[in-house]
């Protein structure tokens, strides 16, 4: 009797210690494969049972080797012989940052029952290209493709980046791609369609994107990461987070497929960035370069009334946003009045789809401001054949208008000739002597007509030929008060300021940077020069120029390369140029002026 007790309260004991045993509180962590490639993703999951966590567990020792893409949670319940457990787990998408044998660290979690920590997992990361041994490559590629690996400096090559899927994926976002020393623009949303790949069927998203290297060296363009969801093969359980199906009892109602989170990176693209091969200004490099042009009322000009030209430049291997303006060639002697339109951009993708190709359209309203032939001069645009490797150009020949003059010039009366004043005054007399003559022959004839019928008729026809002739004199004089306001429209001039020193010399103190120089400079050109507030750099120069032959523009083509290629220049040196420069030119028209004033008083 004795042993028999004593055999029972030791199989209690042994059945404590086992029930203790089975829900004692552990912490473990494992992951889906253990080989992988740089550029591949893989699943660390955490799992916490017999316990309730107190926060999240710390993955900041994991991101020394490994970028940490997502983390998602999840909590389970599992009965096996009317036994009940439950658990915590943690997903975490892990991408390796470098190659070679690398170690997922052991994680803390703070639980009701103390700290708890997982044990350490080693990984092997491999190649890039060792990505094809590896059984998810298979599933999920990133290709990655460039026009060009040896452009010019400011020559735009086109990436193409691709990821292909051959199992169904979802929730799918990519990286931004940023470099250093380069424009990147996106060219429209990313694509997504389906093809075939050796044979299977696979899904594919494809993104472009235009680089455009800034200087020349080496240029390191980042693979992109793509990072969602792809199905698993199992089957995901119908109740998640109440009952585990350890028996796939469910699995015959079907639609229950599983997602696990991906994230896989495309390869690192290098450029070798050649230097211009010229001195070229702007440095154009492209394939082709075409101009054309076309005129609207070319058939009728005439002083004072706006002909309209548009300037086309389309081009192989450049944006539209690459090409430049061509408003300072458009008239050189200044027979015209200029006025230039928001110039129109834009980009065609090469039937290849490897190239690019762009546009751009400028606009000019052209007032003549005097008759005769009047000649706007060649237009040249100096760019780089990166095919022939030698200077090309693209050109539009001088084109000769014939102005007539404007149309108050042509109604104006001519001269009479001698002679004409007395048989002009013969002839009033004569005519004035005839209406005597017919109201003589009617008293004469209609004596019976009383007299005042006659005095009525005579008043009633006066009114009538007075308030006619004021209505002709009024209908002619609201012609020309109309004629001379569309002239006056059509001639605009740029508002004169009344103050000319309102911008002063003092305030280009104030400028630090290239683009408050450019602003300075379209300020002072408009307030002293009369020019358009948006005038050009080439604009202002010209007018400098045209103004003062002897004046040296250097300073104008260093500030341009600033504004527009990045150029690095010394602000104090140009401001310390430009007052004698713009005070020498504002001299000669000043002395222009004086000169024109005298002649007007003393001529010839």
């Amino acid at each position: 009797m004795v042993k028999k007790i004593s055999h029972i309260v030791l199989l209690f004991c042994l059945s404590i210690l086992l029930a203790h045993t089975a829900f004692a509180a552990s912490f473990t962590a494992s992951v889906d494969r253990k080989n992988v490639a740089v550029g591949e993703s893989f699943t660390l999951e955490l799992c916490l049972s017999g316990a309730s966590p107190k926060g999240e567990p710390d993955f900041s020792p994991l991101e020394d080797d490994f970028t940490v893409y997502s983390t998602g949670r999840s909590s389970q319940t599992t009965i096996i012989n009317n036994k009940m457990s439950s658990s915590i787990n943690w997903q975490v998408t892990l991408l390796p940052k470098k190659e070679g044998r690398l170690s997922v660290p052991a994680l803390i979690l703070n639980s009701d029952a103390g700290k708890l920590k997982s044990e350490p997992i080693q990984i092997n990361a491999g190649k890039p290209h060792d990505l094809t041994k590896s059984g998810q490559s298979r599933i999920l590629s990133v290709d990655t493709e460039v026009s060009k690996r040896n452009p010019y400096k400011n020559e735009p090559v086109l990436l193409t980046v691709k990821l292909i899927a051959r199992k169904s994926i979802g929730d799918v976002a990519m990286s931004d791609l940023r470099a250093t020393d380069a424009i990147i623009e996106q060219q429209g949303d990313p694509e997504v369609y389906e093809g075939v790949l050796q044979g299977q069927r696979v899904k594919v998203i494809e993104a472009r994107y235009l680089i455009t290297p800034l200087h020349s060296g080496t240029l390191i363009i980042p693979g992109i990461t793509f990072q969602g969801k792809v199905a698993s093969g199992k089957r995901q359980d119908p109740f998640p987070g109440r009952f585990r199906d350890s028996f796939g009892m469910f699995e015959k109602f079907g639609g229950f497929s599983a997602y696990k989170p991906f994230a896989v990176s495309g390869k690192d693209i290098t450029l070798d960035v050649k230097p211009p091969a010229a001195q070229m200004k702007p440095w154009l490099p492209a394939y082709k370069i075409e101009l054309s042009d076309h005129f609207e009322g070319l058939e009728n000009a005439k002083v004072g009334e706006p002909l309209t030209r548009k300037l086309t430049i389309v081009a192989e291997g450049l944006p539209g946003t690459g090409l430049p303006s061509l408003e300072s060639q458009i008239d050189t002697d200044g027979h015209f009045k200029i006025y230039n339109d928001k110039p129109l951009t834009g980009d065609n993708l090469g039937k290849d789809g490897k190239s690019i190709g762009g546009w751009r359209e400028e606009s000019y309203t052209l007032i003549p401001q005097k008759a005769g032939s009047l000649t706007l001069p060649e237009i040249k645009l100096a760019w780089w054949n990166i095919l022939d490797n030698k200077v090309a150009y693209a050109t539009v020949p001088a084109k000769t208008i014939e102005v007539k003059g404007s149309a108050l010039q042509a109604n104006a009366p001519e001269p009479q000739k001698p002679g004409t004043a007395e048989t002009t005054a013969e002839e009033q007399n004569s005519q004035a002597v005839q209406p005597q003559k017919a109201i003589t022959a009617q008293n004469n004839t209609v004596s019976a007509v009383p007299a005042y019928i006659y005095s009525v008729i005579v008043a009633l026809g006066l009114v009538v030929a007075i308030m006619a002739g004021l209505i002709v004199y009024l209908f002619r004089r609201l012609v020309l008060y109309k004629k001379q306001g569309e002239n006056s429209g059509s001639i605009k001039t740029a508002p004169r300021p009344a103050d000319e020193d309102k911008i002063s010399l003092s305030s280009l103190k104030k400028a630090q940077t290239p683009e408050e120089l450019l602003s300075f400079l379209q300020n002072y050109a408009h307030q002293h020069w009369a020019l358009p507030k948006n005038a050009s750099l080439h604009t202002i120069a010209a007018n400098l120029k045209n103004h003062n032959p002897q004046v040296d523009i250097k300073v104008f083509y260093d500030l341009d390369a600033a504004l527009y290629a990045d150029a690095k220049i010394d602000i104090e040196v140009i401001k310390k140029h430009l007052p004698d420069m713009l005070r020498s030119a504002r001299g000669s028209v000043g002395e222009e002026k004086s000169r024109k004033k005298f002649e007007a008083l003393n001529p010839s």
